[in-house]
Formats: C-alpha cells, structure tokens, sequence
C-alpha cells in the first residue's frame, strides 16, 4: 500500500472514531455525520495538496508495474 493510501485510510479511521465521539458526547447523529463528512471533504483537499489523492496513487502504482515491465519484458508474458 502506498504511502497516499495509507495517509487516507488513517484520515478515514480518524473521522470514523470523531463520529463516534461526537455521539457519545450528545451530538446529534445528523450532526455528527455531517461533521464527518466536512472533515472528509477537507481531508481530500489536503490530500490532492500533497499529492496523495486516489489519482496520483493509481497512477504511480502503474507507473511502477509499467516502468517493471520494460525493465523486465519476460514479465509481461505472465
């Protein structure tokens, strides 16, 4: 897993257990969600900031795999 994913699967969790304590604490469930949701919504612009969005992963993952296979053309054949 890749170091962009990792950030926003940790980001996620974050916002998860925040939800939950949200809740604990009295606030409402629609409350608590739509604090999740802004969260999120400013996560994903810090993570397309850093470069660690879901695009720039994939394609780094594949520019690897490719970049692997040039490298190694018998790979391709798998």
């Amino acid at each position: 897993m890749g170091k962009g994913a990792q950030t926003r699967r940790a980001d996620r969790e974050t916002a998860r257990e925040e939800k939950k304590t949200d809740i604990q604490d009295g606030e409402s469930r629609k409350e608590a969600r739509e604090d999740k949701h802004e969260t999120k919504a400013q996560d994903r612009t810090d993570w397309d900031g850093d470069d660690d969005s879901i695009g720039q992963s994939i394609s780094a993952a594949a520019s690897d795999v490719g970049n692997e296979i040039i490298d190694n053309p018998e790979l391709g054949l798998l």
